[in-house]
């Protein structure tokens, strides 16, 4: 087993990514959320999971689901649309855009640079 011994370094906050207009309706075939996801990196994102969270008026979660949104450009917004199920009355839903393990995120300066041993 391969060990190597580091220091802990402290870092900023890195920065979040936002999601507004967040709507939920009742299709025919599927229910859906749409949302507007905002990137603040200073580079393009392949792969970004964005999941939803159904809650109904007692605050119980009811429901979800999430899609990998394809691209969303540097600093700029990007609409989505997510496929979700739920097994009550949905009162209110909260979008949470991350990062995946499918995500590409190229180096900027405004991004955590890997380790020179990673690079």
């Amino acid at each position: 087993m391969c060990r190597s011994e580091g220091e802990a370094v402290p870092s900023e906050p890195l920065p979040e990514f936002t999601a507004e207009s967040i709507h939920y309706s009742e299709e025919l075939f599927m229910d859906l959320v749409t949302a507007v996801v905002h990137n603040p990196y200073t580079t393009v994102l392949e792969n970004l999971c964005v999941s939803a969270v159904l809650y109904d008026h007692q605050d119980r979660i009811v429901g979800g689901g999430y899609i990998f949104l394809s691209f969303i450009p540097a600093e700029q917004s990007a609409g989505v649309w997510i496929p979700v199920a739920s097994s009550g009355n949905v009162a209110r839903v909260e979008v949470y855009p991350t990062l995946s393990g499918l995500s590409f995120l190229t180096r900027s300066r405004n991004c955590p640079q890997a380790p020179s041993r990673f690079a």
